[in-house]
């Protein structure tokens, strides 16, 4: 494993079905899920988010980004 125990991870995408597949995975390695949302735009739950180019185009196209915190136990 290259993440130290209590490390973080930021995920974010567009993509409903790698979203939940990736909740999935996240719980069955291990993780805790610290927060997410359907929606980053409108429930942002990180201050510092650094919208990439896709994220930009996928939302100006109505495609809701998805996003989550999860914490290595």
């Amino acid at each position: 494993m290259f993440l130290t125990d209590n490390a973080e991870v930021y995920f974010k995408t567009d993509d409903d079905e790698l979203f939940d597949e990736s909740i999935r995975y996240f719980e069955e390695s291990g993780f805790e899920i610290l927060n997410k949302t359907y929606d980053l735009h409108k429930e942002p739950i990180w201050e510092d988010n650094i919208v990439t180019e896709h994220e930009k185009m996928f939302s100006e196209q109505g495609i809701k980004i998805k996003a989550l915190i999860a914490k290595r136990k």
